[in-house]
C-alpha cells in the first residue's frame, strides 16, 4: 500500500513539474509570437515606404542624370540634324 502510495506521489510530482516546464514553455512561445509580430509590422511599414518613396524594386524610377549628362544631352539636341551630334557626342 505505501508502496502504491509513493509511486502516486510521484506521478503527480512529474505531472506537476511537467505542467509547469509546458507553462513556461508557453509563456516563451508567446513573447516570441509577439517579438515576430512587431517585425513583422515593422516589415510592412518599411514595404509601404519603399513604394511611396520610390525604392521599391517592382518599379523603374527614372535614374535622375547628372550635370554632366544632362549638358551633353543639351548639346546633342542643339547639335541635332547637323550631323556632328553623333560625331562629337557617340552614345
Amino acid at each position: 500500500m505505501e508502496e502504491e502510495n509513493k509511486e502516486d506521489n510521484k506521478k503527480e510530482e512529474v505531472s506537476v513539474s511537467s505542467l509547469e516546464e509546458a507553462k513556461k514553455v508557453v509563456e516563451a512561445l508567446k513573447e516570441q509570437n509577439e517579438a515576430m509580430a512587431k517585425n513583422l509590422q515593422k516589415a510592412e511599414e518599411i514595404k509601404v515606404q519603399e513604394m511611396l518613396g520610390g525604392k521599391s524594386e517592382a518599379g523603374n524610377s527614372p535614374k535622375e542624370k547628372t550635370e554632366e549628362e544632362k549638358s551633353v544631352e543639351a548639346a546633342r539636341n542643339l547639335l541635332k540634324g547637323t550631323g556632328y551630334d553623333d560625331q562629337l557626342f557617340p552614345q
